[in-house]
């Protein structure tokens, strides 16, 4: 594991790492997010700076095989007369 600033930047300011390798969370789509940000930053310099809380408590839910479920429930949506 690497540790890495707010820019994906290592220890070394022209090494970026993201997914597995810099934590904390091992999930595709976090990796994902967090390479367009190595991306830039080596592209452009200090350019945008990546948050964990952008995750939140949606990477609790993770089964396999992968479900998920966008919007209401007939049970939870107003009734609409």
């Amino acid at each position: 594991m690497f540790a890495v600033n707010q820019f994906q930047q290592t220890n070394y300011p022209n090494i970026f790492a993201c997914g597995d390798v810099s934590g904390p969370f091992q999930f595709t789509h976090v990796a994902a997010h967090q390479a367009w940000y190595a991306t830039v930053n080596a592209l452009f310099g200090d350019f945008k700076k990546f948050s964990h809380r952008l995750f939140g408590d949606s990477l609790g839910h993770v089964i396999d095989p992968e479900v998920a479920r966008v919007g209401l429930t007939s049970r939870r949506q107003p009734n609409k007369a």
